[in-house]
C-alpha cells in the first residue's frame, strides 16, 4: 500500500462525512462540492503525471454528474450509489496514489498525520456513515422491516436517532476492541438491548429487525477493524 493511500482515504471519507447528508436527497450544490473536495488535492498537491492527473479529473466529475443525475428521483434514498461512489473513489485513489509523488511543501503536511493515524481515523470513518449506508442496503434487499415502529409512529426513522445510534455503537465497539477492552463491547450491546426491550417484548418482528441490525453492524466493525489491523501489519 503506498504511503500517501491513507492520508488520501482519510480526505476522502472526511469530505464525504461532512458534506453529503445520509438520509435525504443529496442536492445539486452539494454533489458539486463532493466533487471538488475529491479531486482538487490530487490536481494539486502531487508532482505532475498524466495518469494522475486523469484520475484526479475522474475524481472530480464522476461524483458531480453521478449525484447530480440522481438528484431526477427526488425524494428517494439511494444508498446504493454512494457506496458505488465511495468503491471508485477508493480504487481510483489506491491507484493513482502508488504512482504519485507530493510537492515538497505538501510532504511537510502529510507527516502531521502518520499513516498509522491515517489507517485508524479511516476505520473509525468508515464506521459511521458508510457502514448504515451498507445496513440499509442490506435491510433493503432482505426486506426484513417491522411494518410499524410503534403506536402511531412510522417506520421511517425521520429523526435519524436510530442511524446516529448505530454509528456511534460501531464506533466504540471498533474502538474497545482495536484498545483490546473486548469486555467493554458487552456493555454496549447490554445498553442498547435495554433500550429497546420493552418494544421488542411487545413486537416479535421489531425484535428480530433489532437483532439482525445489531448482529450486522458488529459483522461490519470486526471487518473494518481486521482491515486496519492487516493495514497496520
Amino acid at each position: 500500500m503506498s504511503e500517501l493511500f491513507p492520508q488520501f482515504l482519510v480526505v476522502s471519507l472526511l469530505a464525504r462525512f461532512l458534506i453529503l447528508p445520509e438520509a435525504r436527497s443529496v442536492g445539486r450544490l452539494r454533489a458539486i462540492t463532493l466533487g471538488l473536495s475529491q479531486g482538487i488535492p490530487s490536481l494539486f498537491f502531487f508532482a505532475w503525471t498524466p495518469t494522475w492527473y486523469l484520475t484526479g479529473l475522474a475524481l472530480v466529475l464522476v461524483p458531480i454528474i453521478t449525484l447530480w443525475l440522481c438528484e431526477s428521483s427526488r425524494g428517494q434514498e439511494r444508498p446504493q450509489v454512494r457506496l458505488m461512489l465511495l468503491l471508485f473513489q477508493t480504487i481510483a485513489g489506491a491507484l493513482s496514489c502508488s504512482s504519485a509523488s507530493p510537492i515538497p511543501h505538501v510532504s511537510a503536511i502529510l507527516e502531521l498525520l502518520p499513516n498509522a493515524a491515517s489507517i485508524w481515523l479511516a476505520g473509525a470513518l468508515l464506521c459511521t456513515k458508510e457502514s448504515n449506508l451498507v445496513v440499509r442496503v442490506f435491510f433493503a434487499r432482505l426486506r426484513k422491516q417491522p411494518t410499524s415502529y410503534g403506536p402511531g409512529e412510522n417506520m421511517r426513522d425521520s429523526t435519524g436517532n436510530g442511524r446516529v445510534i448505530g454509528s456511534l455503537e460501531r464506533l466504540l465497539i471498533y474502538t474497545f476492541l482495536f484498545a483490546g477492552h473486548a469486555l467493554a463491547v458487552s456493555a454496549v450491546i447490554a445498553v442498547k438491548a435495554f433500550a429497546r426491550f420493552k418494544r421488542m417484548e411487545e413486537d416479535q418482528t421489531f425484535a428480530e429487525y433489532v437483532i439482525i441490525g445489531t448482529f450486522l453492524s458488529l459483522l461490519l466493525t470486526l471487518a473494518i477493524l481486521g482491515g486496519v489491523q492487516w493495514s497496520l501489519t
